[in-house]
């Protein structure tokens, strides 16, 4: 691929925002997999805008991104995820 080609690939790829759209019922956990991209860059912020906008749920079904989170990425929100368990445990544990 050329540097021009490499360009206009990453120009296009700019132009296309996440297009998260509103659900009228929480998604059984059975069919998140189906109804949403859990691996896209764009996931928590799509999350955020849902929550921000009162959505019921959303759906990732109409978006056009198909970039997703690199191995090192997931790990280090796998991480994060654990170490935010961790100290909600911790918590919870003192409260007792």
């Amino acid at each position: 691929m050329t540097f021009a080609e490499r360009i206009a690939d990453l120009e296009s790829k700019a132009a296309i925002m996440p297009n998260p759209q509103p659900l009228k019922r929480t998604l059984f956990i059975d069919e998140v997999d189906a109804a949403r991209r859990l691996h896209c860059v764009h996931y928590e912020m799509c999350v955020t805008a849902a929550g921000k906008t009162h959505w019921e749920s959303f759906h990732c079904g109409d978006c056009k991104v198909e970039e997703e989170l690199s191995v090192e990425d997931l790990r280090k929100q796998a991480d994060g995820l654990m170490a935010s368990c961790a100290n909600r445990n911790r918590v919870l544990a003192q409260d007792v």
